[in-house]
């Protein structure tokens, strides 16, 4: 997969600047975003994605370089997006130490060459694709974790579904032993209402056996009185 150009913001008022930054950036393969106010900067950098530098003309009407510097220094997206001030005019100390002052990062003074802008600008690239990188991996970490705790609940669940299941079978085992114990306390009833039963018929059979004999003797004697 072709990985995605870096993006630099140039903003200057002078085209022909402009058309000549734009063209060393792109020989060195970057892509290159043009305005020519500071106005204009703040909306491209609302707008557009992975903005590694800006390269930010100090001399422009309405607002300077250092004013939009700022301002955009207050924005949640450029606060952390390096400015490297370009300037022809403002070269002296002070010039430069406002820059500073407004949140910039480095300064070039006109003219300056091809290559020392180049290797600037590859500094603040390393570094930018190294933040994304962290980015990236922050994130991955983030969803990682986010698995891992949804693992965690789904394990949680499980397990109070399995003690929730060895609850019952304790219950089950616990009302089948009560249910073995009273059809034991039954069938121990039943054999002794037999045993009672069994009994009264024994008794039932030697009081009959009683009986009949009985009868013989009341008859043998009433044949010996009517004799």
């Amino acid at each position: 997969m072709q990985e995605k150009k870096v993006n630099i913001l140039v903003v200057d008022d002078q085209p022909a600047n402009i058309f000549a930054l734009e063209s060393i950036l792109r020989k060195s393969g970057y892509g290159v975003i043009s305005t020519s106010s500071g106005r204009e900067a703040l909306d491209k950098i609302e707008q557009e994605e992975d903005i590694a530098v800006i390269l930010m003309d100090v001399h422009m009407p309405e607002m300077n370089g250092f004013e939009a510097t700022e301002k955009i220094k207050q924005t949640d997206k450029g606060k952390h997006i390096p400015v490297i001030f370009v300037s022809a005019a403002y070269i002296d100390d002070d010039s430069i130490f406002q820059g500073y002052e407004a949140g910039g990062f480095d300064y070039l003074t006109k003219p300056f060459s091809p290559q020392l802008l180049r290797s600037k600008i590859e500094i603040f690239v390393k570094l930018f694709k190294k933040e994304k990188q962290i980015f990236k991996i922050n994130r991955d970490l983030q969803y990682l974790v986010k698995q891992v705790d949804e693992m965690k609940k789904k394990i949680d669940s499980q397990e109070q579904h399995r003690k929730h299941l060895i609850s019952q079978l304790v219950q089950f085992s616990f009302h089948n032993s009560e249910l073995t114990q009273a059809h034991a306390e039954m069938m121990k009833k039943y054999e002794q209402v037999e045993n009672e039963n069994d009994l009264l018929q024994q008794q039932l059979s030697d009081f009959l056996k009683d009986l009949n004999q009985a009868n013989q003797s009341i008859a043998i004697l009433k044949w010996q009185v009517d004799q």
